[in-house]
């Protein structure tokens, strides 16, 4: 008797812990710790740099290092900190994805593709002229209140105002944009 209640108490927190979505005040609190624990040993959380590092190897495999000036002696991204960051980060977004049962493959509308595209470009760049993601760019500064985080919050505010106001008004139906 006592293996089935146990069983079945088993089942409720493995559901609450892992496929109930969680609050997204605990999620600022674990990021908030994640970044305490960084920093207190004498690291910094990072995205882009990793990142950089799978281009420039990208790069270099297909000899665009030399072409562009790039060093060609690079870092291995398994023993580099920030591409371990970055591996760790999608790994662990998958098997969370996979231990909820809300991992699936879908196909996105066509347009889809284009709004990814003109995304990634613009964060592409957003992270190379800013000299880092919004990780190195907005939170890290933002700790140690630097006047580049408080800079870079009110830019991501303006984009985030910006993409919203085209979202909003993106009609589905004819696939295009109306403005009130």
């Amino acid at each position: 008797m006592t293996s089935v209640n146990g069983r079945e108490g088993f089942r409720a927190d493995f559901r609450t812990l892992f496929v109930e979505e969680w609050s997204p005040y605990l999620g600022a609190v674990a990021i908030i710790c994640v970044v305490m624990v960084l920093m207190a040993s004498g690291f910094f959380w990072g995205v882009f740099g990793g990142l950089r590092l799978w281009g420039d190897w990208f790069n270099e495999l297909i000899g665009l290092n030399a072409l562009m000036g790039n060093r060609t002696h690079l870092d291995n991204p398994l023993i580099h900190r920030i591409s371990l960051m970055d591996i760790t980060l999608v790994l662990g977004a998958l098997v969370a994805a996979l231990v909820s049962r809300q991992f699936r493959l879908n196909r996105p509308p066509p347009i889809e593709y284009l709004w990814g595209a003109i995304g990634g470009i613009l964060m592409g760049v957003g992270a190379t002229l800013a000299g880092g993601c919004t990780v190195g760019g907005f939170f890290t500064p933002l700790v140690f209140s630097s006047a580049a985080g408080w800079g870079t919050t009110y830019v991501l505010s303006f984009g985030f105002l910006l993409l919203w106001y085209g979202l909003v008004h993106y009609n589905e139906s004819s696939q295009r944009f109306t403005v009130l």
